[in-house]
């Protein structure tokens, strides 16, 4: 089993309604979410297309690599949470090391290229 990394002493309330958290597992980000009613009147065009990528239907996030990328790029300030072990990610780079190795998805090609850039640098 990989070593992947999480935050210390995180706070998260990631099974109730006062944190903005996406719950991951399983190679995807579809095991339970939150988003407060200031996160939805805020970031409404992501909260759509989230909502629809979680339930499987047509969504602007065709796969988990596209919505972590998405998030990172707008500074969406949500929480990402590790359903499996019951811990929050590190940050957004822990996020994707796990998706190298736990996604199960069709964008091998943007896998492969993000496990390059890790290797690259070391991470």
């Amino acid at each position: 089993m990989a070593n992947y990394r999480y935050k210390e002493n995180s706070n998260i309330d990631a099974y109730g309604n006062t944190d903005n958290v996406i719950h991951f597992k399983f190679g995807e980000a579809r095991k339970n979410y939150n988003f407060t009613v200031e996160f939805i009147q805020q970031y409404p065009n992501f909260v759509k297309e989230y909502e629809k990528y979680f339930m499987g239907n047509k969504s602007v996030f065709n796969d988990v690599l596209e919505l972590v990328n998405y998030i990172e790029r707008h500074e969406i300030p949500v929480r990402l949470y590790s359903n499996f072990v019951d811990e929050e990610f590190a940050d957004i780079d822990a996020v994707k090391e796990w998706l190298v190795s736990e996604h199960v998805g069709r964008q091998y090609e943007a896998l492969d290229k993000t496990a390059k850039e890790f290797n690259k640098v070391g991470a």
